[in-house]
């Protein structure tokens, strides 16, 4: 299962927050979180709203409307394809709002993940650190 592999090497976060999906409301999933070695708290959206979770819907929209509309999706190739486009996005894809870094140097901590860079009114660049 690779939530037991991401709380192995990235430790046991204070909050698990997810959509209602059935993968992660099932007792398999679930009870993994709630062992008592972890204590973390799960928080799930509101049914039905994706706006509940921008930043997850947003880079699911990105994946599936840059990479994956222009691969030749069949039933035999689409994990490997979203396995691909997934990590073109975290390796390859720079992102404007943390200085033209990709999601893996940021994670990495290559750069402060908490600059960045925003538009004003007048659509001049200003930095903020938050």
């Amino acid at each position: 299962m690779r939530l037991k592999h991401a709380l192995k090497v990235e430790g046991n976060p204070e909050i698990h927050h997810s959509d209602r999906g059935i993968q992660y409301c099932c007792d398999e999933y679930t009870s993994v979180l709630k062992q008592k070695n972890r204590s973390i708290l799960i928080s799930m959206s509101k049914k039905g709203d994706p706006l509940e979770n921008p930043i997850a819907e947003r880079v699911n929209g990105i994946i599936k409307n840059e990479y994956l509309c222009s691969y030749n999706l069949t039933k035999s190739n689409y994990k490997e394809q979203v396995a691909k486009a997934i990590r073109l996005y975290n390796l390859e894809r720079p992102h404007y709002s943390q200085r033209m870094k990709t999601p893996s140097e940021i994670h990495d901590g290559i750069i402060n993940p908490l600059t960045t860079f925003f538009r004003n009114k007048n659509q001049s660049l200003t930095l903020t650190r938050n």
